[in-house]
């Protein structure tokens, strides 16, 4: 699904080395700007997908 007209989105990969701690704050400064954040954790990296006006 793509992003309605003028919406913007980002994808913020995480260093491998990222705690959990670092990751609640990328999420928490996203909605703080109006973004919505979507967190997928995998093996080695964390990637924070972010949709916002």
């Amino acid at each position: 699904m793509s992003p309605a007209k003028g919406d913007e989105s980002m994808i913020i990969v995480m260093k491998p080395d990222a705690v959990t701690g670092d990751v609640d704050n990328v999420v928490e400064r996203l909605a703080e700007i109006g973004a919505e954040a979507h967190v997928s954790v995998g093996q080695v990296q964390t990637v924070v997908g972010a949709i916002g006006d």
